[in-house]
């Protein structure tokens, strides 16, 4: 066996890694998805109550507006007759895909098997596993596909003759994550800014015509942003953003919150401030050690900014009253795992050195990335278990009582809301349908 196919059967075994994991997650999680609507699940009340389709697809959710979430979730709830289970086994292959196509990103700037294997191994770790079970959170799962769909389309293109193709397909999976949650401003400007660079040729010589639609492409996105913003309300609980001159102690903690978060997961506040000034530095020493490469990379100068735009969202939440440990939540995972793209790269750079030292360096804080993931495992599955088994007494209760709404205050704060919803899905189905347990 040649060296270069003993190589190659190393750097596989992230693969097999991350299978082997990502097998483990999606059973987990699919023996808990949810089987009856939970909390934000019963706005589709909205439409069965009078809404037409475009009524509510258009209709803002607190300050998100989520048109291709609603518009593909819709005529879903309509099929399973507010079955919510298959909804969520649904959700979990858009995951799936979207952690995928992370991992191939993370391979194609990553040479190191080592820096692979670890960025495998965290991938499929416990982060919003709580999330994975929850039909609603679908939307933060499409805005991690279509956001990762398009920085791999940019990324793609400077290596193929397709770029137009791929620059255009990069410009639309960014306004679908736009419009799938408001985290897609984040990938939208993200992949803005990779767009704009690879006009100005820092990635790939490029004809007249590839330039016009890397720079209209970042046009677009960046007008869709602001139009996004334009129509978002803003919401009491969720105040207008603030500029990082007004508070700089509070948007300088928070927007390290909103980087490690994508690096610790939600253990707490002060593990994931800890994580992303760790991440910072990582991602300087390693654009100094490989300052060539980094100049013409997309994955540094999109990822980062991506991260970046969290900043002034963390800072609105903490202004809110919730307090800086609120800014640490599962919900946020799929817009802050984008971190690991720049983090990934810059170990990979210091792995490359010929100097041991540096490969012992990059190895062990590579490693130590998992490592810190995995201790959150128990009770990450416990709480995902409890919430599960706690609305299955909900659900029984509520059969066994005659289909009292005494019984589902912990499904939704709103209980008379809730009332109005069952009459409607009785009148509609005639009878209870699913929720009925027939």
């Amino acid at each position: 066996m040649t060296n270069d196919s003993r190589a190659r059967r190393w750097y596989d075994v992230d693969l097999v890694l991350f299978c082997l994991g990502l097998a483990g997650l999606l059973f987990l999680t699919s023996q808990n998805a949810h089987t009856f609507p939970l909390m934000d699940d019963w706005r589709y009340c909205d439409f069965y109550q009078g809404q037409s389709y475009w009524q509510f697809v258009r209709s803002p959710h607190n300050e998100h507006n989520l048109w291709v979430f609603k518009a593909l979730t819709v005529p879903f709830i309509e099929l399973t007759r507010w079955n919510t289970r298959p909804f969520v086994l649904v959700g979990l292959v858009v995951y799936a895909a979207a952690l995928t196509s992370l991992l191939l990103l993370i391979r194609r700037v990553t040479p190191s098997p080592i820096v692979r294997c670890a960025a495998a191994l965290f991938l499929v770790l416990p982060g919003p596993y709580e999330n994975l079970t929850w039909a609603w959170q679908t939307q933060f799962h499409l805005c991690f596909l279509f956001g990762v769909i398009g920085l791999w389309s940019v990324q793609r293109a400077h290596a193929t003759p397709r770029k137009v193709a791929l620059l255009a397909r990069a410009t639309g999976c960014g306004i679908l994550s736009l419009f799938s949650v408001g985290g897609g401003v984040a990938y939208a400007l993200g992949i803005a800014v990779a767009l704009s660079w690879f006009g100005l040729g820092k990635v790939a010589p490029l004809r007249p015509q590839e330039r016009r639609v890397a720079f209209g492409g970042a046009a677009a996105l960046l007008l869709s942003a602001i139009y996004y913003l334009h129509i978002s309300p803003h919401p009491a609980h969720h105040p207008h953003l603030t500029l990082p001159w007004k508070e700089p102690s509070l948007f300088t903690q928070s927007l390290m919150r909103g980087m490690g978060l994508g690096l610790s997961y939600p253990n707490d506040a002060e593990a994931a401030q800890r994580a992303g000034w760790i991440g910072l530095a990582v991602i300087a020493v390693g654009i100094m050690i490989g300052w060539r490469t980094a100049r013409s990379s997309l994955i540094v100068v999109a990822g980062a900014l991506t991260v970046a735009c969290i900043g002034p969202a963390m800072v609105a939440v903490a202004r809110a009253g919730f307090g800086l440990g609120a800014t640490v939540v599962p919900r946020y995972m799929e817009i802050s795992l984008i971190l690991t793209l720049p983090f990934f790269w810059a170990l990979g750079r210091i792995y490359s050195r010929h100097w041991g030292g540096w490969k012992v360096l990059a190895a062990v804080i590579a490693l130590a990335v998992p490592a810190n993931a995995a201790r959150s495992l128990p009770g990450t599955v416990n709480a995902m278990q409890e919430q599960h088994a706690s609305l299955l007494r909900a659900t029984q209760c509520w059969r066994a009582n005659r289909y009292s709404t005494a019984c589902l205050g912990q499904v939704y704060p709103y209980p008379e809301y809730v009332a109005g919803c069952l009459e409607m899905i009785h009148d509609r189905w005639n009878g209870w349908g699913h929720l009925g347990g027939d």
